[in-house]
């Protein structure tokens, strides 16, 4: 008497058909972020003497918190962490003027001498240290400017704008975000703006617009052009040698276009500058061995 005998293969086939496994539900990856319960407590305790105007204690504990915590992260808002260094320069730049005048006149002296020294040195690191380590000082606000225009001199429009918006109060909307730029908003926590600037406001945003046209981005150029007409419709200055109301010159350049850079090319260079109208910006780093266009 003969047996069937099923080949092994067969049979597996037929166990799925008959029998089929469980699908497991795809899972989102965790992500664990370590935040610093110590440095939480101490900027909780800094913001109680700040709310009472004890501005010496309040002072001395953030400066001990950038030193005993660098580079640690505190939650801020549920889902929403900082570290310790950027959260620090945010409650002391947002101090009244009787609390700034305290922590300027402790560290004002050694800002200046980082600023001067650096600038001296030509060196946009050195001058850099008073942003990192002294922000809320009064050298900030040069070395904001300096930093930009040493940016821009390096055709480096965006970084310059970078650097020269933070001396510009917040804007209800700032060009190119969806997010108001309100206190208290995702965004706001994040930016750092310089307290009391001794720069008018008119040439930081002429400037804008022109790093925003630089970089190819007329949109946002004439959104800045709109606030600078809102804002200071009859400040003067010169631009490429003429004298004027900055708002009447920056129009004349917003409307020629094809005197500005186009904005960066969606793939690598496929014709000479990458685009058609020989203006595209190329923002990968550079082969010097590859061929740019052909």
């Amino acid at each position: 008497m003969s047996r069937l005998v099923r080949p092994p293969l067969l049979g597996m086939l037929l166990g799925l058909l008959l029998f089929p496994t469980a699908t497991v539900p795809a899972q989102s990856p965790v992500i664990t972020v370590q935040a610093s319960a110590t440095a939480r407590r101490k900027i909780r305790l800094a913001r109680e003497y700040l709310r009472r105007s004890d501005w010496s204690n309040a002072i001395s504990l953030l400066n001990r918190v950038r030193t005993d915590h660098p580079d640690e992260l505190v939650e801020v808002n549920p889902g929403q962490f900082l570290d310790t260094t950027l959260l620090v320069h945010h409650l002391l730049v947002d101090m009244p003027p009787a609390g700034l005048a305290i922590y300027r006149d402790q560290v004002d002296p050694q800002a200046r001498r980082w600023f001067e020294a650096g600038r001296a040195a030509k060196d946009p690191v050195a001058v850099s240290r008073v942003l990192r380590d002294a922000y809320a000082s009064r050298w900030a606000d040069d070395a904001l400017w300096w930093l930009g225009e040493q940016a821009w001199q390096a055709n480096r429009p965006q970084r310059a704008a970078r650097y020269w918006r933070q001396l510009l109060p917040p804007s209800p909307v700032p060009p190119g975000d969806d997010q108001p730029d309100t206190p208290g908003s995702p965004l706001a926590i994040q930016r750092l703006r310089f307290p009391d600037s001794q720069h008018p406001g008119a040439q930081v945003r002429a400037r804008l617009v022109l790093c925003h046209c630089l970089a190819g981005q007329i949109e946002r150029a004439r959104v800045e052009w709109n606030e600078l007409k809102q804002r200071h419709p009859n400040a003067r200055g010169t631009l490429a040698g003429r004298t004027g109301t900055l708002v009447s010159l920056l129009s004349e350049w917003l409307a020629r276009p094809e005197a500005w850079p186009g904005p960066p090319a969606d793939s690598d260079h496929v014709t000479f500058a990458g685009r058609p109208e020989r203006n595209g910006i190329r923002t990968a780093p550079v082969d010097p061995a590859a061929p740019l266009w052909h």
